[in-house]
C-alpha cells in the first residue's frame, strides 16, 4: 500500500516483499534493472524480524541504497511487563522483536550506519543525518503541510501509472 500511496504523491517508489504478493502496485516491482535506490522504507517490519541485522544488510545490498527509513515502537529502560504494553500483541504472536534506541544505535554502528530517530521515524544511514532536522520534518506542522506541498511540486503518478498498467496488463 505504501508504494501506491507514495507514487500517488509523485515519488518514484517501487515495491519488494519476499513474503507477500504485490496486489496494490502491480507493475512497480523493484528489480536490479531499475538501478540503485536512494533509500528503502520498512514500515512496521522490524518487530517481525528474526534477524534485523541480516535484514538491514541484505536490503541495503540488494537495493544499492545507503539509507533505510523504518518504523517500530521503541521502549525505554527495562522491557515492559507483559500486559502493560500494547505493542506486544500476544493474541497474534506477530511481534517478536522489540527495540530500545541503544539497540538500534549499536546495530547501526556494527553495520557502519548512523542511527537517528524522531517522532516514530527511525533512520539507519551511511550519510550523516541531523536528528534535529528529522524532528522538524516529521513534526506536526511540516506533517500537515508536506502532503499538499509534495503533490504540488512532484505531481501525482496516479494517472500515468494507470496508463502504464493498462498497457502492460490491459
Amino acid at each position: 500500500m505504501l508504494t501506491r500511496l507514495m507514487r500517488d504523491f509523485g515519488f518514484d517508489f517501487y515495491w519488494v516483499d519476499k513474503y507477500c504478493d504485490n496486489r496494490l502496485a502491480p507493475g512497480f516491482e523493484y528489480s536490479e534493472a531499475i538501478g540503485s535506490c536512494r533509500a528503502i522504507t520498512a514500515m512496521e517490519v522490524f518487530e517481525h524480524l528474526t534477524d534485523p541485522v541480516a535484514f538491514v544488510d541484505e536490503t541495503l545490498a540488494l537495493s544499492g541504497a545507503k539509507t533505510l527509513i523504518f518504523t517500530t515502537e521503541l521502549y525505554k529502560g527495562s522491557p515492559p511487563q507483559p500486559g502493560s504494553w500494547w505493542y506486544y500483541t500476544f493474541a497474534t504472536g506477530q511481534h517478536i522483536g522489540f527495540f530500545q534506541r541503544k539497540t538500534l544505535e549499536v546495530m547501526g554502528a556494527r553495520l557502519g550506519l548512523q542511527f537517528v530517530s524522531a517522532n516514530g521515524i527511525h533512520i539507519l544511514s551511511k550519510s550523516a543525518i541531523s536528528e534535529r532536522q528529522l524532528n522538524l520534518v516529521t513534526g506536526r506542522l511540516v506533517s500537515r503541510v508536506a502532503p499538499w506541498w509534495t503533490r504540488r511540486c512532484l505531481g501525482s503518478k496516479t494517472v500515468a501509472d494507470h496508463e502504464l498498467i493498462l498497457q502492460k496488463f490491459g
